[in-house]
């Protein structure tokens, strides 16, 4: 009689305390307050203490206001953290579209944010791309994301070659057996030690996620590279965003006119090359050299492609404009940038099609020891149109925060660096040292001859255009 009653009670324990796993289990999936905070606004960077709003800040939220109003009830979204400069940040987005057509799934993006811990800026992505091609050629939408929707839950995923959670081939313990028997989904929360996120190798693993909310930590044009393009309408959209589609920020209509201005003054799009050059970071590498500069000019020499390379190492024709210039800046004073320009741009057309003419974009000027081998470089400085200069009263309508100890030169300085991109991108050619991402950038953008940055052609003959 003992026994019996001991399995009772020991069966009565076990069956107690399997109900209570089940409950907490069940209660941190229906807890609100043990997820992860989706738009959850973040008091060390933007708290009113730590940002100004311009006016386009209620733009926005009138532009959000008005796109929420259209939001169906079983819509999904997309997310991802931000992180890196403009091209990073820009890259995300591009992977983010192409994953968002595969899951159908609309996409929230970050806004775009220049700059450092105390002097920064955000801008909309949808002031800076048309969000509405995308979604008039392919269906795929995308929304500014809102730092005033707070309580929205999110499904935190990461890419990587080695998963670390359950849920997708690993073997399952016994509670994750439980949990998948009731249907359990295991969120990641904000209180306490934070879980790590779920880590998906397949695009097939985020299709089958049905939470309204997924935000990855980091996206780039490489995420789920392999498992994209295999249908008509993936490499639709593939051959869209390598050519025309979300390329250069063609809404920022400061922008575009500051880079129009510098294009045109060296003679249209196709008329010039790029030439970058991080000096710090250059100087470094060659801190063994005896002559820096002579090492530098030789790499230059064998990035550029053969034609020019081969054209600037031609003699100067003796008839030329451009051969009196150069001889008045041995003999005499320099001439003027914009003598010396015009010669340059003169001797292109006539002369010799391939002859280089650099526009230069460093953090220092160093134009005047490259003339000594490339006698027609040029940065902003040397170029004579006053519209080339951004002005900061122009650009408020497109930044909705900054920091609140960022001056206007700061502003300026911080995309200056976006126009130097479009005008390296509608160049001929492009040479950066020591190589980042920006090379990829340019290179992607001098390949979009049907860009909407579109200038005419300042050229003698139709045998000039190159």
């Amino acid at each position: 009689m003992f026994r019996p009653l001991f399995s009772r009670i020991l069966g009565g324990f076990f069956l107690l305390l399997l109900l209570c796993v089940l409950s907490i289990s069940l209660m941190q999936h229906w807890s609100v307050d043990s997820r992860v905070v989706y738009f959850r606004r973040k008091t060390t960077l933007f708290s009113d203490d730590g940002i100004r709003a311009s006016r386009a800040a209620e733009a926005a939220r009138e532009r959000d206001i008005e796109i929420a109003a259209t939001v169906e009830e079983q819509e999904q979204f997309l997310s991802y953290m931000r992180s890196g400069g403009f091209i990073e940040q820009h890259d995300a987005l591009r992977s983010a579209v192409r994953l968002a057509q595969v899951t159908n799934r609309t996409i929230v993006a970050p806004p775009l944010r220049l700059g450092n811990a105390t002097n920064w800026i955000e801008i909309p992505w949808s002031r800076v791309l048309n969000f509405g091609s995308v979604f008039q050629e392919f269906g795929i939408r995308v929304v500014d994301y809102d730092y005033s929707s707070m309580h929205k839950d999110v499904f935190q995923v990461e890419t990587g070659r080695r998963a670390r959670s359950p849920k997708f081939g690993h073997q399952l313990t016994w509670m994750a057996r439980i949990k998948q028997f009731f249907h359990v989904q295991e969120i990641p929360n904000t209180t306490g030690r934070a879980l790590e996120p779920a880590r998906l190798h397949h695009i097939d693993e985020l299709m089958v996620i049905d939470h309204r909310y997924v935000r990855f930590g980091s996206l780039s044009y490489q995420t789920f590279r392999q498992d994209l393009g295999l249908t008509p309408d993936q490499l639709a959209l593939y051959q869209a965003l390598q050519t025309r589609l979300f390329l250069e920020p063609t809404e920022i209509t400061p922008l575009v006119r500051a880079a129009n201005a510098v294009i045109t003054t060296l003679g249209g799009p196709g008329r010039y090359s790029g030439m970058s050059v991080h000096l710090d970071q250059y100087i470094t590498s060659l801190a063994s050299a005896t002559d820096p500069v002579e090492d530098m000019v030789l790499d230059f020499f064998s990035g550029l492609p053969i034609n020019q390379a081969v054209s600037a190492a031609m003699p100067i024709n003796a008839t030329s404009r451009l051969y009196h210039v150069l001889k008045q800046q041995q003999q005499g004073p320099l001439p003027a940038d914009d003598n010396l320009l015009k010669a340059c741009i003169e001797y292109k057309n006539q002369r010799d099609p391939l002859f280089p003419v650099f526009y230069l974009m460093s953090d220092t000027d160093i134009s005047k020891p490259l003339r000594k081998f490339f006698p027609c470089v040029f940065s902003k400085v040397h170029i004579p149109n006053d519209e080339k200069n951004l002005i900061v009263e122009d650009l408020d309508d497109y930044i909705t925060y900054r920091g609140i100890n960022t001056t206007s030169e700061d502003i300026i300085g911080l995309l200056d660096p976006i126009v130097d991109l479009m005008i390296a991108g509608r160049g001929y050619s492009h040479v950066e040292f020591p190589p980042t991402a920006k090379s990829t950038f340019v290179s992607l953008l001098q390949h979009n001859v049907s860009s909407a940055l579109t200038v005419t052609a300042d050229v003698s003959s139709p045998e000039d255009t190159i």
